[in-house]
């Protein structure tokens, strides 16, 4: 795998060729023949955090120095004013290179209560749906906007700030910090998001919640990727001070990254280095499921580029099966295991990981854990009794919450039995 150690055409032009797959400019290859590795930022802002309005233009010069290929600039504080740049379009500083388009984050106002939701990809048609005052209505939960609201009509839908997931297995409550993403798990269950991030670092105990509520969701039997990005200028200074690398198939396009996305074909990495990170298992890409039979060998290929050694560990169903000290720079190792039920599979060296890789045995669904959604259930009744109580007010979307929140239930109750569970205290 060739890859670019920064996003602009002379150095995607020196790796084109190095190998089976490579990483181009966004004018190369509009025929699909070639894999490309795009790192980029899905949560910007223009307006609010800094009382600094950056033009589209000082964003895009902030992703050149940043070498990122594509940025989310995302409505939230000055909402009137920027309305207007919500067309659908990328923006008219958009190069083939260098994408920045606007998009929309349900945060600031009432109905970031349940979690900040980020709505990405949204068409033109979608500008006479958007509220013109959203500090009124919805009310806090994020059900109502997902599912008939404006935001159904995103091409990608996310939810932010999982770093805000304790850590350490209690849940979520009153007092609320920023952000918390209290109805994250609801929204997974249902199939309302497409994606969670993080705009701290991930390895740090910290800031690590988003790991263990991932890991948990993955346990659950849900496949979701994992993308972080910087909340430039909220939480970071700098854009692309978090990125995520995706993989797209010839030209560079904003469809084309949040398919990459929604796909599954995201490498984390919690900080603004250039390291990056593949895995390959029996070919399968990152996102991809392949059903094996029971007691065959997996054959892992793992490719690294990092500034400096670190560990590399290989992590099935939570449990890291594999690790070894890699020096700096490009390396590949080759590395065989056997599973014996079925499970995801994910990479990480230091500040970065894969999304997984599925694998089920013998047809078999990924269950391999009862613990993790009987978590969940847990959680959700304990939202719910916060919801009905009005500890955390979600206004006139109560009763669609809580019916949303029952239903959600339900999913995470079936996986918990078909994972062996049969008392969830």
């Amino acid at each position: 795998m060739a890859i670019v150690p920064g996003w602009d055409a002379s150095s995607a032009r020196a790796a084109a060729g190095a190998g089976r797959d490579c990483c181009v400019d966004g004018s190369a290859d509009a025929t699909g023949d070639h894999d490309v590795w795009v790192p980029v930022d899905l949560h910007t802002h223009a307006d609010f955090c800094d009382d600094v309005h950056h033009t589209a233009a000082e964003l895009s010069q902030q992703m050149e120095t940043a070498g990122l290929g594509a940025a989310s600039v995302l409505l939230w504080g000055n909402w009137k004013n920027d309305l207007a740049y919500l067309t659908g379009l990328d923006d008219s500083v958009s190069t083939p290179s260098r994408l920045v388009h606007f998009d929309v984050e349900i945060s600031g106002f009432q109905a970031a209560t349940g979690g900040h939701l980020l709505l990405l990809g949204l068409p033109p048609s979608a500008g006479p749906e958007v509220w013109l005052e959203p500090y009124s209505y919805p009310g806090g939960s994020g059900i109502p906007i997902v599912e008939t609201g404006f935001g159904r009509l995103a091409a990608l839908r996310g939810m932010a700030h999982t770093w805000t997931w304790p850590a350490d297995g209690t849940f979520p409550s009153p007092p609320l910090g920023c952000c918390m993403a209290l109805e994250l798990p609801v929204h997974v269950a249902r199939g309302g998001i497409d994606f969670l991030s993080t705009e701290y670092d991930f390895d740090v105990p910290e800031t690590s919640g988003s790991l263990v509520v991932w890991e948990r969701l993955l346990d659950s039997g849900f496949k979701v990727p994992f993308a972080p990005a910087s909340d430039f200028s909220c939480l970071q200074s700098r854009v692309g001070a978090l990125r995520s690398w995706v993989m797209i198939r010839g030209a560079l396009s904003y469809s084309a990254v949040l398919g990459a996305v929604k796909a599954g074909r995201v490498v984390a990495v919690a900080d603004d280095s250039p390291r990056w990170l593949d895995l390959r298992v029996h070919g399968a890409r990152l996102g991809d499921t392949i059903n094996v039979t029971s007691g065959k060998p997996l054959d892992l290929e793992v490719e690294s580029d990092q500034p400096v050694e670190g560990l590399l560990r290989i992590v099935v169903n939570g449990q890291s099966v594999h690790e070894e000290t890699l020096p700096a720079g490009k390396q590949t190792r080759r590395v065989s295991l056997v599973v014996d039920r079925s499970a995801w599979i994910r990479a990480s060296i230091p500040k970065a990981t894969t999304s997984p890789v599925y694998v089920t045995v013998d047809g078999a669904p990924i269950r391999p854990s009862a613990d993790a959604p009987c978590y969940f259930m847990r959680y959700i009744d304990q939202l719910s009794g916060l919801v009905d109580s009005r500890a955390v007010d979600v206004g006139p979307d109560t009763d669609v919450a809580l019916q949303g929140y029952a239903e959600a239930r339900k999913v995470f109750e079936t996986r918990f039995r078909e994972a062996g569970g049969t008392n969830c205290p």
